[in-house]
């Protein structure tokens, strides 16, 4: 006699299953694609070597939030990423430069429709401003080093992170729309 094992939660479904069970089948979903460019806003100049990064909110994950491979942009700022679930995906610019990124971007989400590429999508890379932002302890308003700072437009939509340095200062590149400040 063949004993059950317990059952399995899988997308709101329960599914039975037991060793040596034949009879499962595991079906995927096609890939999705999206291609594009990154520029530099109001130009015809491309951004080469941009990190960018998708989230898709199918729904799976952790929190209904998959984050799928980041890709590069290439030398004429040309992107595709693939293998993403349909639905809505947020790409994330992330910008080279030390100690501040030379450039920022806007979040943009793209609706990513079953068996097909979402095409001619341009992320607008411009500068910004740079801020720092001084940490100072609340007894002996000293300089505090190793404090992790981030900037905000409110509700989670991060613009920038930094770390402050010996001297307890963070830079970071923002948009004039920043509303908050926050550290840790």
């Amino acid at each position: 006699m063949q004993e059950s094992l317990p059952t399995a939660t899988f997308q709101r479904e329960i599914m039975p299953y037991a060793s040596g069970q034949l009879d499962i089948r595991l079906t995927l979903e096609p890939a999705e694609n999206i291609e594009g460019k990154v520029m530099v806003q109001g130009t015809d100049q491309p951004l080469p070597g941009v990190k960018l990064l998708p989230l898709s909110s199918s729904g799976r994950g952790l929190a209904g939030i998959e984050m799928a491979e980041a890709v590069l942009s290439g030398a004429y700022g040309c992107f595709r990423m693939t293998d993403l679930l349909p639905g809505m995906v947020t790409i994330t610019a992330v910008f080279p430069g030390e100690p501040v990124a030379d450039w920022m971007a806007e979040r943009n989400l793209v609706r990513v429709t079953a068996g097909e590429t979402s095409k001619d999508e341009t992320i607008q890379a411009y500068k910004g401003e740079v801020v720092a932002i001084t940490v100072l302890g609340r007894k002996g308003h000293e300089p505090l080093a190793n404090v992790s700072v981030a900037a905000n437009r409110g509700l989670g939509v991060f613009s920038a992170t930094a770390v402050t340095g010996a001297d307890g200062v963070a830079r970071v590149r923002l948009s004039s729309s920043l509303t908050r400040i926050s550290h840790q």
